[in-house]
């Protein structure tokens, strides 16, 4: 885009020095010919001439020249059954300008929470899942060809099986984003670079599927301390009664010692800070 600035500065001098030409046109038109001729001539100038230069603006020129751009309008998405398997369904409208001879590549992408409840980019399935996107996590990129300068697709979908996405036992919470990349030049070896994103801080999108066990790939819940503590204890406790019997009274004859010392401890706090108290009155 940092070519189109200058050449709109240009095409507004350009337009400038037009409509001067042409005010001073209808003037001269105006006494010779008439109201009719100057009423076309009106019509012409300021009608026919600034759609004419917009629709070239927008459907004609070249993306070297003007820049290229696209964007994703009317996202809709919902569960759904395709070929027996149950998954997320997603259609929304794709506009590209500008990109005429290039290809682009469209990409939907889930993350879903790990194992500390924070959402993160998920990776295929197994290694040979075709649901990966061209960045190798786990979603789709499709690649469609502009035949010209403006290029729309209407009801574009993807299609994702909930058994695609890596998931713990129960319900689990998922977001989804969308976006573009488009190739830099006309070059079919050329490479690609990002032009639109849908939702950048993922926040828009989102949607729950349940399950009866965890997939394969799912890392499993960290333990808490406390039971990584209980489970310890329990671990390192006599295989026999007669040990897990003399184990259990030890570890009550401790607890016992351990809330004597907390209450003694506490005694001799409130004695200590009532004395200075005492201390500082007199």
């Amino acid at each position: 885009m940092a070519t189109a600035i200058p050449v709109y500065g240009i095409m507004l001098l350009i337009l400038a020095a037009v409509i001067f030409c042409v005010y001073k046109l209808m003037k001269r038109i105006y006494r010779r010919f008439g109201k009719i001729i100057f009423g076309a001539v009106v019509v012409f100038c300021f009608v026919i001439m600034p759609l004419a230069l917009f629709l070239v603006y927008r459907y004609a020129l070249d993306a070297d020249i003007v820049g290229p751009s696209a964007k994703i309008e009317n996202v809709r998405y919902s569960e759904a059954f395709d070929n027996g398997q149950k998954g997320l369904m997603v259609h929304y409208d794709i506009t590209c300008y500008h990109l005429k001879g290039r290809n682009i590549i469209n990409s939907i992408e889930i993350i879903g929470k790990n194992e500390d409840g924070v959402f993160t980019y998920l990776t295929p399935i197994s290694k040979t899942s075709v649901y990966r996107s061209r960045k190798d996590r786990t979603g789709i990129s499709r690649t469609e060809y502009c035949n010209s300068n403006y290029k729309k697709w209407k009801d574009y979908t993807f299609f994702i099986p909930y058994e695609e996405l890596k998931h713990a036992k129960g319900e689990n919470k998922y977001k989804f984003n969308l976006w573009i990349d488009y190739q830099k030049t006309k070059d079919p070896t050329s490479s690609y670079e990002h032009i639109y994103s849908h939702d950048k801080n993922w926040d828009k999108y989102s949607f729950h599927a349940t399950f009866d066990k965890a997939s394969a790939g799912m890392t499993p819940v960290k333990k808490k301390a406390t039971e990584k503590k209980a489970s310890a204890q329990k671990t390192s406790t006599a295989t026999t009664d007669t040990t897990k019997t003399t184990s259990s009274e030890e570890e009550d004859d401790w607890d016992e010692w351990e809330d004597d010392w907390d209450a003694w401890n506490d005694d001799w706090a409130d004695d200590w800070a009532l004395w200075w108290w005492f201390a500082g009155i007199e």
